[in-house]
């Protein structure tokens, strides 16, 4: 296999309006990139002047196909041994940090254990290594989001190991944490409050909130010279902007865990959470294998 890394940007059909914009902000801030980048559609074709986009419309004959069946797909078309996942309503803002990322790429192709880079913040506890860059923390055994859709570097088998392709992507993301909590691989994570190799305004939920445009997206736009029909999608109008920067939680529980202090102080409320998360556990039993 080629010691390099493919780019998958997952998107849907629905989110065609975004491709443009996207790929005019990744082209203005990445103009290096000479990566070859998939598009993941289910029926749309798409190019783009300067950047080498390749679609494949692999499911006209399968509209229904889940988040992570169409993941999979795309990922079987790649031809390198590791991939660079993003997600095509994070606008970037800045340039990419190119030196970083190279860094990161190099470490995995001489650390077999690594699993992933996360360049994205988490909200909990992680931990200070020696292993990883500047920037960079190690993420729990146990933890949540310990697998996250946002911009990260992967492991292409660990990503096979991950997937199911029954699930939806937020069954990928809390089911795929729990799986990888099995697994004795490392899990980087950016650090909070410090550059990212990938900067885009993930503290508000992407360019995207509940199908429509978070009102900060209408200056960003427009401060980049992008004319967008916001029309179509209107604007979120529960939307309200981050008063402060998120902050890191406590060290993880358990959910059972955390459960388990209702006991001595409600409990009627304890055998509600008990009686809901067996059967929430049931219900995706098949997700937890």
């Amino acid at each position: 296999m080629k010691q390099d890394y493919t780019i998958i940007v997952n998107s849907c059909d629905s989110y065609e309006d975004l491709w443009s914009p996207f790929f005019t902000l990744f082209k203005k801030y990445w103009p290096s990139c000479d990566k070859r980048i998939i598009l993941n559609t289910e029926t749309k074709s798409f190019s783009f002047d300067g950047i080498n986009v390749e679609t494949f419309s692999l499911f006209k004959d399968n509209p229904n196909a889940t988040w992570s069946e169409r993941f999979l797909k795309h990922l079987e078309l790649t031809d390198t041994d590791f991939i660079l996942v993003l997600l095509d309503d994070f606008f970037f803002e800045k340039d990419v940090d190119v030196k970083r990322l190279s860094e990161c790429f190099e470490l995995m192709k001489s650390n077999k254990k690594i699993a992933c880079f996360h360049f994205l913040p988490m909200l909990w506890e992680d931990i200070e290594s020696d292993i990883c860059p500047q920037g960079f923390e190690l993420r729990p055994k146990k933890c949540e989001y310990k697998v996250s859709v946002q911009a990260a570097l992967w492991r292409k088998d660990i990503l096979y190991k991950l997937i199911r392709k029954h699930e939806s992507v937020w069954e990928f993301e809390n089911f795929g944490s729990i799986r990888a909590h099995k697994l004795n691989d490392m899990f980087f994570t950016a650090k909070l409050q410090q550059p990212t190799v990938f900067t885009y305004d993930w503290i508000q939920r992407g360019a995207v909130h509940h199908g429509n445009w978070p009102c900060p997206m209408k200056d960003l736009l427009a401060k980049e010279n992008i004319k967008i029909d916001f029309e179509k999608r209107g604007f979120d109008t529960d939307y309200v902007e981050p008063i402060e920067t998120p902050t890191k939680n406590q060290v993880y529980s358990p959910r059972f865990s955390v459960i388990f202090k209702t006991l001595f102080s409600d409990r009627k409320l304890f055998a509600k959470k008990v009686k809901d998360r067996l059967h929430f556990l049931f219900s995706n039993r098949k997700s937890l294998k």
